[in-house]
């Protein structure tokens, strides 16, 4: 019985079954089960020094959209392949179960929303003794802050974490004339993989336009986001 195998450069390689359970794992990193991971551990609540943790999920997300497209597509391709060549090659049960694993993925888009929402929601949370506390720095002095160091020590002990691994910091701007806030922007940049420019920002007035910064707005609450 012929064993139809893979070949590169004259050698053929015939996976066994713990090799096959490997592909068929790595595979899941590119689909939205992968994705879901790399958003979860990016919003994740651990401290910052865990933020090497979320740094390769980065590279993971930017490959993922080539990878499942790839996947949904060339799996069952390769599945039919391989059921013409021989039903009992060992890359037959891998084809079937890398395209049972795209197409079978789908829902693990919802769990991407809900995973971004849930370390949204809490860096708008942590975020609100930072907002009282520029308001209260203008009370006192009439003006805005130049900078989030000039609240501390008097009105914070120290500029609050984001309480998400991944984007553990706060930026602060101050409005400038071609801005269409008037007072200061409050945010955190929060790229989701590859080269990309998104971020969740809150401006005091709300009044968030459709587009801005290259992309479409989403208001999260109080605050918005940017899908660049």
């Amino acid at each position: 019985m012929r064993v139809l195998r893979p070949r590169v450069r004259g050698w053929a390689w015939t996976p066994g079954f713990r090799e096959e359970i490997l592909v068929v794992l790595l595979a899941a990193l590119f689909t939205p089960l992968g994705l879901a991971l790399g958003v979860g551990l990016q919003y994740a609540p651990l401290p910052p020094s865990w933020r090497w943790l979320a740094l390769p999920a980065w590279g993971v997300m930017f490959l993922v959209p080539a990878g499942w497209l790839a996947m949904l597509v060339g799996g069952p391709i390769w599945f039919v392949r391989e059921l013409r060549g021989e039903r009992r090659a060992p890359w037959l049960r891998v084809s079937l179960a890398i395209s049972i694993l795209a197409w079978g993925s789908l829902p693990g888009v919802r769990l991407v929303h809900s995973y971004r929402q849930a370390g949204l929601r809490r860096i708008s949370f942590n975020a609100r003794p930072l907002i009282d506390a520029v308001e209260q720095f203008r009370r006192n002095t009439g003006a805005y802050p130049a900078g989030l160091e000039a609240l501390v020590p008097n009105y914070l002990s120290s500029v609050p974490y984001t309480g998400t691994v991944g984007y553990p910091r706060f930026y602060y701007r101050l409005a400038e004339p071609h801005d269409r806030f008037g007072s200061y922007e409050l945010g955190v940049m929060t790229p989701s993989g590859g080269i990309n420019f998104d971020r969740y920002f809150y401006w005091p007035e709300g009044n968030y336009p459709d587009r801005i910064y290259g992309g479409g707005v989403e208001r999260v609450g109080e605050w918005a986001y940017v899908y660049e």
